[in-house]
């Protein structure tokens, strides 16, 4: 027995430790949970891509029936909604719920969020709590993020005679550059005006 004298446990006939159990305990069905998931971003409607100074929110569940959602906001607030469908099974709003005591949205008036599908069954968009529609976006769509165009390779070097101290700017001295990254080509400036192109010669270790 127990600290509370409740029974505990036994030695059984094979030696091991058993249980006690009282009949609901020992004979209850248990359901094995749903290998289901769904989940879908939300945000105001945007072009090209979304700005991560603007809100978002993400919506999950785990049941197939769709029979509930778990709300999450980039603020912070987490709501649980209720679905509401049609004659037809078809969902049509959500009841918003302050279930774990970090929704403020649901004090502030927002009990309710009207929700539409497109002709394909797909979510469109929902009443977000500020009263506009926020769309519905996969993962891929939010996240996206805009190709970043690398800067053209560039390299410019000056030349000039030997000097100590200062350069003499009265003497003539050079500049070459190049945009090529493999350095074959190089154009050349020098202060007297002459422009030409250099063709680089490397050696087997690839040096110029």
């Amino acid at each position: 027995m127990d600290e509370n004298g409740e029974f505990e446990s036994y030695i059984g006939p094979d030696g091991e430790t058993w249980l006690f159990y009282d009949y609901d305990t020992l004979f209850a069905h248990y359901e094995e949970p749903e290998d289901f998931y769904f989940s879908i971003y939300a945000a105001n409607q945007f072009e090209d891509y979304f700005d991560y100074n603007e809100p978002f929110v993400f919506f999950e569940t785990y049941t197939s029936s769709l029979e509930y959602f778990y709300y999450y906001d980039s603020n912070g607030y987490i709501c649980e909604l209720l679905t509401e469908t049609d004659e037809d099974g078809n969902i049509i709003g959500f009841n918003v719920l302050d279930s774990y005591d970090s929704c403020p949205l649901v004090a502030e008036g927002w009990t309710y969020a009207e929700f539409v599908l497109d002709e394909d069954f797909n979510p469109v968009y929902y009443t977000g709590p500020d009263g506009e529609l926020w769309y519905f976006y996969s993962e891929e769509e939010l996240f996206a993020q805009p190709e970043i165009e690398e800067e053209p390779f560039y390299f410019g070097i000056y030349g000039a005679s030997p000097f100590e101290y200062n350069f003499d700017v009265n003497e003539v001295y050079a500049f070459l550059e190049t945009y090529d990254e493999g350095l074959d080509m190089f154009y050349y400036y020098d202060s007297s005006g002459a422009a030409c192109e250099f063709n680089s010669d490397f050696d087997e270790n690839g040096n110029i």
